[in-house]
C-alpha cells in the first residue's frame, strides 16, 4: 500500500487561493478497521506530529462511534474505518484547470427505488411528528454502470464543481474522489471555524431564472430553518471545546454560487481551549451536524434505520494536518470512491424536516448528481462581434452578455482588461473584421480579428429541425465554444443556409447562428426566451427600440408566416425563405 499511495488535496486556508497539497512516499500508513483502533491511531497520530511528521488521509462516516459510544450507524463497509498516511514532507503547486479530455460516457444508477425513497421520507416526517427529530439528513447511493477511471473522474468531478475543498486520495487499491465544497474545520493556532452547508437550490437555465432561483434560496423560511438548526447544533458541538464565551457566529445564510446549483452557508467560529489534540476536535465535532441533523444522536438512529448501505468516506472527513497542529478538513459530501477499480459508488442527499417536499427533495438529489455528468468538456465563452474599422458594433450589449455567463459558469474575468486588449488590437486593423472573443476557464483572453466582406443581399434557403430541442439544455442560453448541439442539427441539412430550431411544445426558438424573428398581420415577432434560446445583442436591441415584439411563435403557424428573418450582431437581418 505504501509504495502505491498519493494524495492531492485542492484545498486552502482562508487567506490562501489556489493551492495544491501534495503528500507521496509515506513513512507509515495508519488504519483502523475497528472503533478501538480508531483511538490507537489517534494516539499514533499525535506521536508522529510531535516529531514534525504531517498526517493526512480520512475518517469514515461508520468512525463516529469510536469518539462518542451513543452515535449510531451501519457496520464498517468495505473501506477502513480511518486511513491516514504519515509524511515527512509536504509539496505545494498551484491547482493545475482540468485537462481537456473525453470523458468515457457513465451511467450512474441510484441504488434506492423512487418509491422506496418516497416511503422514507414519510418515516422521517413521522419521527418529526413523534419529537425523535427536527431535521434528518437523509442519503442514498449512486453506483456506476461500469470501471471508471479514477484520474479521470477526479478531473470531471473537480472540475464541473469548481468546489474550495477537492481531494483524490489513492492509497494502494483505494481510490477516493471528493469535490466536497463543504469546510467541516479549519484549526489555526489557537482558533477554529466551521463553515456548514445546509440549503440547496438549482441554478437556473436563463440569467433571469438563475437570479429568482438565488433570491428564492436567500428568502426561503424552510432552507433558513435547516440552516439555523445546523448552526445552533455547531455551536453546541464547538462550546465543548471552546473556551467559555468565544463562540460566534459571523456569517449567517450566506449564498454560495456553483455550476449546478447554489447553496446557504454560514460560519462559526471559536478560541479552543488549551492543550487540546486531534482526538479532542473530532469527539467534539464528528461527524458534521450539516450531513447528520438535529439532535445528532437520534437522528442518527433513524439514518441508520432508513438507509439500506453503509456512508462509507461519504459524509465523512477528509483532510491533513500539519506538524504545527494548523489542520484543514472538509466535510465528504460530492465524493465517490472505488476498490481494486471496481464500479463506483457516490453518495448524495439533503435534510429534510416537516416541511420538506418529497418531489423537490427527489430533484434536489439528482441536481447535486449533475456534477457527474460532468462540465460537457471544456468550452469557452464566446463572442462575435462586428468591427467598422472606427468601432466595435454592440461592445457593451456582448460584454455584459460575457459578463452573464462567465457568472454563471464561475469563470474568472474582468472586463477592464477586456476592453483594455480589444483597444490594442483595433489599432493594428482597419476595414471591416469579425472579432472572435475567447474566456477561457482560468480567465485568459484570446481575440482574433478576421477581414469581413459585405455579403450579397440574397434571400436565403433554411431548413426547419428533425427533431426538438432539449430547453432544459443551458448551452442554448449562453454563447460558449460547446456547439455540438447546434452542429448535430446542422448536420441534417448541410445543404442550407441554416436550420430553425424548435422545442419540446413545438415552439419555434431559434436559428444555429441567429435569432428568429417573423411577420405576422403587419408586426414582428421573435420568441421569448423561456422558449430555450440565446439572448442575442442585436435582438436585444430591435426590442429595446420597439422595432420586434416578443411572443411564442408556433411551428404549426409557419405557412402563415408574411416573412421569416434571421437576425444577428454580424450580418444584421438575413431574408430566409424555406
Amino acid at each position: 500500500m505504501m509504495d502505491n499511495t498519493k494524495m492531492i488535496f485542492d484545498f486552502s486556508f482562508e487567506e490562501e487561493a489556489g493551492v495544491r497539497r501534495i503528500f507521496e512516499n509515506p513513512a507509515e500508513i495508519l488504519i483502523a478497521n475497528t472503533h478501538a483502533e480508531v483511538g490507537q491511531v489517534f494516539e499514533q497520530m499525535e506521536i508522529y506530529q510531535q516529531r514534525g511528521f504531517y498526517l493526512a488521509g480520512y475518517i469514515s462516516y461508520e468512525a463516529a462511534a469510536a469518539f462518542d459510544k451513543n452515535l449510531m450507524t451501519h457496520r464498517k463497509g468495505s473501506l477502513p474505518l480511518i486511513i491516514m498516511g504519515v509524511f515527512k514532507r509536504m509539496e505545494l503547486e498551484s491547482v493545475k484547470p482540468a485537462a481537456n479530455r473525453a470523458y468515457p460516457p457513465v451511467n450512474w444508477q441510484m441504488t434506492t427505488e423512487k418509491q422506496q425513497y418516497q416511503q422514507n421520507i414519510k418515516s422521517i416526517k413521522a419521527a418529526i411528528a413523534e419529537g425523535d427529530t427536527y431535521q434528518v439528513n437523509y442519503t442514498v447511493r449512486m453506483k456506476a454502470d461500469r470501471p471508471v477511471d479514477a484520474d479521470l473522474l477526479y478531473e470531471q468531478l473537480s472540475g464541473a464543481q469548481q468546489a474550495n475543498y477537492c481531494a483524490h486520495l489513492q492509497i494502494g487499491n483505494y481510490q477516493i474522489i471528493s469535490a466536497s465544497p463543504e469546510l467541516f474545520f479549519e484549526r489555526r493556532k489557537q482558533s477554529i471555524r466551521t463553515k456548514p452547508m445546509k440549503g440547496t437550490i438549482k441554478r437556473g437555465q436563463t440569467p433571469e431564472e438563475d437570479i429568482q432561483n438565488k433570491r428564492m434560496l436567500s428568502e426561503s423560511e424552510k432552507d433558513r430553518a435547516e440552516n439555523l438548526m445546523i448552526v445552533d447544533l455547531l455551536r453546541n458541538d464547538l462550546s465543548k471545546i471552546a473556551v467559555p464565551g468565544s463562540v460566534q457566529v459571523p456569517k449567517l445564510f450566506e449564498i454560495e454560487e456553483y455550476p449546478t446549483v447554489y447553496q446557504m452557508t454560514s460560519t462559526v467560529m471559536a478560541e479552543l481551549k488549551e492543550s487540546l489534540s486531534s482526538f479532542d476536535i473530532f469527539k467534539a465535532l464528528f461527524p458534521c451536524g450539516s450531513i447528520t441533523g438535529a439532535p445528532k444522536q437520534s437522528t442518527m438512529s433513524i439514518i441508520k434505520q432508513l438507509e439500506d448501505s453503509p456512508r462509507e468516506i461519504y459524509c465523512g472527513s477528509i483532510g491533513f494536518i500539519k506538524p504545527d497542529q494548523e489542520s484543514l478538513f472538509n466535510v465528504a459530501i460530492r465524493t465517490a470512491w472505488m476498490k481494486n477499480g471496481k464500479k463506483a459508488v457516490y453518495g448524495v442527499g439533503g435534510g429534510i424536516t416537516w416541511d420538506s417536499e418529497t418531489e423537490a427533495e427527489y430533484e434536489e438529489a439528482w441536481a447535486k448528481a449533475a456534477i457527474l455528468k460532468g462540465s460537457a468538456s471544456s468550452f469557452q465563452l464566446l463572442e462575435t462581434m462586428k468591427y467598422d474599422g472606427t468601432q466595435i458594433h454592440r461592445l457593451s450589449r456582448h460584454l455584459a452578455r460575457l459578463e452573464r455567463a462567465a457568472n454563471q459558469f464561475q469563470y474568472p474575468y474582468s472586463i477592464e482588461k477586456i476592453k483594455q486588449q480589444l483597444k490594442e488590437q483595433m489599432k493594428k486593423y482597419s476595414g471591416t473584421h469579425r472579432i472572435r472573443l475567447l474566456l477561457e476557464q482560468d480567465g485568459k483572453i484570446n481575440i482574433a480579428f478576421t477581414a469581413l466582406s459585405e455579403e450579397p443581399n440574397a434571400v436565403r434557403r433554411v431548413s426547419l429541425a428533425s427533431s426538438p430541442i432539449n430547453r432544459k439544455d443551458i448551452f442554448y442560453y449562453y454563447k460558449t465554444t460547446n456547439r455540438q448541439n447546434y452542429n448535430d442539427f446542422r448536420e441534417q441539412d448541410s445543404t442550407s443556409f441554416d436550420v430553425l430550431l424548435w422545442n419540446e411544445e413545438e415552439q419555434l426558438t431559434e436559428f444555429t447562428i441567429g435569432n428568429l424573428v417573423v411577420k405576422q398581420h403587419g408586426e414582428y415577432y421573435t420568441p421569448p426566451i423561456s422558449s430555450g434560446l440565446l439572448a442575442g445583442t442585436y435582438r436585444e436591441e430591435l426590442l429595446e427600440y420597439g422595432k420586434i415584439k416578443e411572443k411564442i411563435i408556433w411551428k404549426k403557424d409557419i405557412p402563415s408566416f408574411e416573412e421569416v428573418w434571421l437576425v444577428n450582431s454580424l450580418r444584421g437581418w438575413v431574408k430566409v425563405e424555406f
